[in-house]
């Protein structure tokens, strides 16, 4: 079973032999499938409706949707079955009173509704278990399980900055040279921090400083528009090229005006004052804030994954990555070759992963493993700027070989990159 952005849904046999084509009867966007544990129904969830159908698993006709009376906002995008098929689950985009409620219809989705309140953002996936209990994935990032009445049982949320509307007076703001950045541990950038990449030193509640500046939105001759979460930003009426689906998030022009960055959901985009793509990398996470130094000389960006990320403006490679926990305020700051600098504690939120293939747990190998080798705070120090970049000396490259080798077992992962440094929430 698929679903597509032509809005259609394919019912494919164990042979992958397309059976049925239809569109979907709800929306434009169908998103999630769920086959009922007999295999006659399928539930049908949306991204463009609140819609919730259960079609014929014969012809992929209607036979009924769930009451979603009131639900009006939002979608519930992604569905699931219970192990004896008496309740329908959906969630999604839809918000009610602070929370993102997982719906539960019984009889099979023909009966009466309840909400099941666990997470406060974006549900993201929807599993059912056994004594119909519930394993729920959302934005945040949250995992958790519910009882089938909604008694949470436990649940996890990282621990990780929120950089979502941080932008206009709540923007994330930089020094000159882009050493030093200003940013919200929460939404509409509150409470703010600071962290210097020459001081090594994350400062708490920071006065006021007109040193440091948020991004320029406006510019005399580039009249930017329809860029704030919207899927057609357009440069002097002429729309920007994106990707279908993908929605720009922030915007900074560069001081002397000569270009601008779209952060979207899923890239950093540079474009020259007549339109035109520079350069383009892919984001860890959504785009949700970003700036240019002063000097015009670095980018850096907050994003989904509750990382900042410093960009070289020339091409856009990717110089360093600060990661901060809201909770305890330990932090890491890291290089993409995975050379470090660390508060107390803080070194064991990034590490290697290391995978055995689909069927088989992956292992992690904390940095501090490998403490001697690439906790290096003078490399950190070297990459802050554009044009003082660190040597990449032979013996710092050799020790890199040997950690992957060592973790890997196998010379191979250095040449296939199989082993990327990467971070962690605890």
């Amino acid at each position: 079973m698929t679903t597509s952005d032509d809005g259609n849904i394919r019912l494919y046999d164990a042979d992958f032999k397309l059976i049925q084509n239809k569109h979907a009867p709800g929306g434009s966007q169908p998103l999630g499938v769920a086959f009922s544990p007999d295999g006659h129904t399928i539930a049908v969830g949306y991204y463009d409706s609140t819609r919730v159908d259960v079609l014929s698993a014969d012809d992929l006709s209607l036979l009924f949707s769930a009451n979603t009376d009131g639900v009006d906002k939002g979608d519930l995008g992604k569905v699931a079955r219970s192990t004896d098929g008496r309740c329908l689950y959906a969630g999604g985009r839809y918000y009610v009173s602070d929370y993102c409620p997982i719906l539960c219809w019984d009889k099979g989705g023909r009966g009466k509704v309840k909400e099941f309140r666990i997470a406060t953002n974006t549900i993201m996936n929807i599993a059912p278990l056994a004594d119909g209990k519930l394993a729920v994935g959302a934005g945040g990032p949250l995992v958790g399980v519910v009882r089938d009445a909604g008694v949470v049982i436990w649940k996890y949320q990282g621990g990780i900055a929120d950089f979502r509307a941080q932008i206009g007076t709540q923007c994330i703001r930089l020094s000159r040279n882009g050493d030093r950045v200003q940013f919200g541990f929460e939404r509409w950038g509150k409470p703010p921090a600071c962290f210097s990449l020459t001081d090594s030193q994350l400062t708490l509640d920071p006065p006021e400083d007109k040193c440091l500046l948020g991004p320029i939105t406006e510019a005399k001759g580039l009249n930017i528009t329809d860029w704030v979460n919207r899927y057609t930003p357009k440069l002097d009426g002429t729309r920007l090229e994106l990707w279908d689906n993908e929605k720009s998030r922030s915007l900074a022009i560069s001081p002397d005006g000569s270009c601008f960055i779209l952060g979207t959901e899923w890239f950093l985009r540079c474009f020259d004052r007549k339109g035109k793509e520079v350069w383009r990398v892919d984001a860890p996470g959504i785009a949700w804030a970003v700036n240019i130094s002063g000097d015009g000389r670095l980018a850096v960006a907050g994003f989904g994954d509750g990382t900042l990320r410093w960009y070289r403006m020339s091409d856009g490679k990717e110089l360093l990555a600060l990661f901060v926990r809201p909770d305890d305020k330990r932090w890491v700051v890291w290089t993409p070759e995975g050379y470090y600098n660390a508060s107390v504690g803080g070194e064991d939120l990034i590490g290697w992963h290391l995978n055995h293939g689909a069927d088989v747990s992956p292992e992690f190998f904390g940095a501090s493993r490998f403490r001697q080798q690439f906790y290096c705070p003078d490399v950190i120090a070297g990459t802050k700027l554009p044009g003082n970049h660190y040597r990449k000396e032979p013996e710092r490259l050799q020790r890199t070989g040997a950690v992957l080798r060592q973790l890997g077992r196998d010379s191979r992962l250095v040449q296939t990159q199989a082993v990327r440094a990467g971070y962690r929430c605890e």
